[in-house]
């Protein structure tokens, strides 16, 4: 799971990079903090999905 967060960090960056290339776009740091959030509650949820159906069995 912590090599898929940082997949999607670095996904995010190259993101953030490819939109300084962009005319009207502007890369922003805090629009990676965001994805890395998100990426990281995702993780959350399926972990506790996970933890659920192996606990039912």
């Amino acid at each position: 799971m912590v090599g898929a967060w940082v997949l999607a960090v670095v996904c995010a960056c190259f993101d953030e990079w490819h939109q300084s290339f962009q005319p009207g776009r502007t890369p922003l740091l805090s629009d990676v903090v965001i994805d890395a959030f998100g990426a990281g509650i995702a993780l959350f949820v399926v972990r506790m999905y996970l933890r659920k159906i192996d606990s039912s069995v």
